[in-house]
């Protein structure tokens, strides 16, 4: 995943999460690969934080990779298939 897009939101009003968290000053959106953080409260740490949830989210992903392949693509999952008469 690549690194996320970073906005900075002068009025916490123009974004729906920051208007209707009125304790939020930032956040990640995972979908979007979106970091948004009010202008107002803009600092190093906050930044530091909200790229600490993105590479938390690349690391789920790599590690459901990990756990995925082998039962998918190795087909591990046949060694249990059950016998059925469906």
């Amino acid at each position: 995943m690549k690194k996320p897009e970073l906005i900075i939101i002068e009025n916490r009003e123009d974004d729906w999460y920051l208007k209707n968290h009125p304790k939020a000053w930032a956040y990640y959106n995972y979908s979007a690969n979106r970091i948004v953080i009010w202008k107002e409260q803009d600092c190093w740490a906050l930044r530091v934080h909200e790229y600490g949830h993105w590479l938390i989210a690349v690391l789920y992903d790599a590690l459901n990779d990990l756990w995925e392949v082998p039962w998918w693509r190795l087909k591990i999952r046949e060694l249990f298939r059950k016998e059925t008469n469906k």
